[in-house]
């Protein structure tokens, strides 16, 4: 037990130490991320609040409570599975070394992806609980299974995203060039998904006459667990209760075991195929910023979990097209949704995920213990940030003018629809890529063993990510209430930004650069 605390403990403060360190700096980083993380809290109140309000009017406000406990486990999951590489670990050797068993580091292991995930569910579920209490009437223990509830949810999520994640690694070590097999798998495993997200929906049959049921049925389909939460939380159901934790400890209980059995095996095969550090002696003294970005981008397309993470973003502004163009949006039932309405808010659409989009928020913290070679090249700071700003954006040019290239032969795009779309690519792809290359100088991090800690676990991949949804969100909240050169403001307001952010980085980000250290 004291090796599995302790373990826990390192990977945790692992995750989020810094290399600036100042009591004041770090004071600032934590009231910002406590600033992100109330403002996202605010927005889903809100939103829980006119959906509990809502099914209040039909009698039934737990249906709410059902709807977030389902699409906030089904959102854990596809997180996660893109997430959290269990065998991929840069301390492996070190672990390995010491006296601990397999299980001590996979149950540790899994307990740091419990803990972000943790995180996640609680700004979900509590604007929810909250939510409910002011608008419905609840039993005396509610408070205390609605803690119960938050504890034990993302538990079941986080067991099958690991086991999927994990089923995919060891598929892929079987093959020569692994990270490309697991890209397509996750590829694939994606696909599916929204398949069946689809699917669900055509499922949806409402009776007019027991919507309840009807809500119920969709709910219980689309995440099984949900009636057993229900019946805890709403009617007190102590079996049922009993039945959610006996399933999430049971899960736990299978997985470790599970994958300590593979994990010598799969993290000796990926050690001995992933060692390929870029070394920068090859880079020809014309050329360096040519081969940053190269580098960059190669650093990007050739790690299934940076590309799966950063990306995915653009990965669904290509998949979307491509589904309309066998589909037709006009002939789905149970979607309030036409081509029409579908072209009008298509700009908006390419703005959210663009915004999602952001490779820079990591790029600085990768360099790992390199860091010294980047800063002893005889290159300017300026083309530096310029490479890795520049790599971001080729990859979001190419990935949107590619969807909407298949945008316009899904739908009837109008010429004026394609100019507002080139727009906001230009703009908010610039935007984003400076955002989170500035959030990445002000929040990085050396000391990482594993490459996932940065991506997606860092305080700068978190606060961009953040930072991009909310802006997404307050954008497609005001885009019905703003005139009709919407898109134009947009279009200035993220060039106004961007050409700020490029001051900071030539007055100020060249001085915390060369205080970066590992």
């Amino acid at each position: 037990m004291a090796n599995l605390i302790n373990l826990t403990k390192i990977n945790f403060g692992n995750q989020f130490r810094t290399s600036i360190d100042s009591s004041i700096l770090s004071l600032l980083k934590i009231l910002l991320f406590i600033s992100l993380y109330c403002i996202l809290g605010l927005f889903i109140y809100r939103f829980a609040n006119y959906m509990v309000t809502t099914f209040n009017k039909l009698g039934m406000p737990e249906l709410a409570l059902s709807e977030f406990f389902a699409f906030g486990s089904v959102f854990i999951l596809a997180l996660s599975i893109f997430r959290m590489d269990i065998f991929n670990s840069k301390d492996h050797d070190l672990l390995a070394s010491l006296p601990i068993s397999k299980k001590i580091i996979v149950a540790s292991k899994l307990i740091n992806v419990y803990i972000f995930n943790l995180l996640i569910i609680a700004i979900i579920m509590v604007p929810a609980y909250i939510a409910y209490i002011n608008v419905a009437s609840y039993s005396p223990n509610f408070l205390l299974l609605a803690l119960i509830s938050i504890l034990t949810i993302p538990i079941i999520p986080t067991i099958i995203a690991v086991f999927l994640n994990s089923i995919i690694t060891i598929i892929s070590t079987h093959f020569k060039y692994k990270k490309i097999i697991q890209t397509i798998l996750m590829l694939i495993l994606m696909v599916f998904s929204l398949y069946f997200a689809y699917e669900m929906n055509s499922n949806l049959e409402l009776n007019l006459f027991n919507i309840s049921e009807s809500f119920n049925n969709f709910f219980n389909s689309f995440y099984p667990l949900t009636k057993y939460f229900t019946s805890m939380i709403v009617d007190n159901n102590m079996h049922s209760m009993l039945i959610f934790i006996g399933i999430s400890i049971l899960s736990i209980i299978v997985l470790t075991i599970f994958l300590s059995i593979f994990y010598n095996k799969v993290t000796n095969k990926i050690a001995v195929r992933t060692h390929h550090n870029i070394n920068y002696k090859h880079i020809s003294n014309h050329s360096y910023f040519t081969n940053l970005v190269k580098k960059d981008i190669k650093r990007v397309l050739c790690s299934p979990n940076f590309l799966l993470n950063s990306c995915i973003g653009l990965i669904l502004l290509i998949l979307i097209p491509i589904i309309l163009f066998f589909v037709n949006i006009n002939d789905i039932e149970n979607i309030a949704l036409t081509e029409d309405t579908l072209i009008k808010y298509l700009p908006i659409i390419f703005a959210f995920f663009i915004l999602l989009s952001s490779t820079t928020s990591s790029l600085i913290s990768l360099e790992g213990k390199r860091i010294y070679i980047l800063k002893m090249l005889p290159i300017k700071f300026s083309k530096i940030w310029q490479s890795k700003v520049l790599s971001n954006y080729i990859i979001i040019l190419i990935a949107s003018f590619i969807s909407l290239v298949i945008f316009n032969f899904s739908l009837n795009l109008t010429l004026k629809t394609n100019i507002e779309i080139i727009m906001i690519i230009l703009s908010s792809g610039l935007f984003i890529s400076l955002y989170g290359l500035v959030i990445n100088l002000v929040f990085p991090n050396f000391s990482w063993k594993s490459e996932i800690k940065v991506i997606k676990q860092s305080a700068s991949s978190f606060i961009t990510v953040i930072t991009g949804l909310l802006i997404g969100l307050f954008i497609v909240y005001k885009c019905n209430t703003f005139p009709n050169n919407y898109i134009f403001l947009l279009f200035i307001s993220f060039i106004i930004v961007s050409f700020i952010l490029v001051l900071f980085l030539q007055i100020v980000g060249f001085k915390i650069f060369e205080k970066l250290n590992t």
